[in-house]
């Protein structure tokens, strides 16, 4: 499993509304401008590659955006502090 972490600065306030909208079907907002989203293994890089492809549709060349991948032991030896907390995907069923 990989979990990416997702930084952006963009301009435009319409720009920057449709890049956490989208961020927000991939992973968790953790703060204003960074999410986390976690890809299981079974992914095999597709939904993380979909994220990147759609992120790069709304970034233009004012704009800045940066996607970490962690890998297992980055993500073990990851520290929060203060009121931060470790986002963690909720369960869910699909019916």
């Amino acid at each position: 499993m990989a979990k990416y972490v997702i930084c952006y600065d963009v301009r435009d306030d319409g720009r920057r509304e449709r890049v956490a909208t989208l961020l927000k079907d991939y992973g968790r907002r953790v703060q204003y401008s960074v999410f986390v989203a976690d890809f299981g293994d079974e992914d095999d890089g597709t939904l993380a590659a979909e994220m990147r492809a759609r992120l790069a549709r709304q970034i233009r060349e004012e704009d800045r955006a940066h996607v970490f991948v962690l890998c297992r032991g980055c993500v073990g030896r990851t520290v929060t502090m203060g009121s931060a907390e470790d986002p963690v995907d909720e369960e869910f069923y699909v019916v």
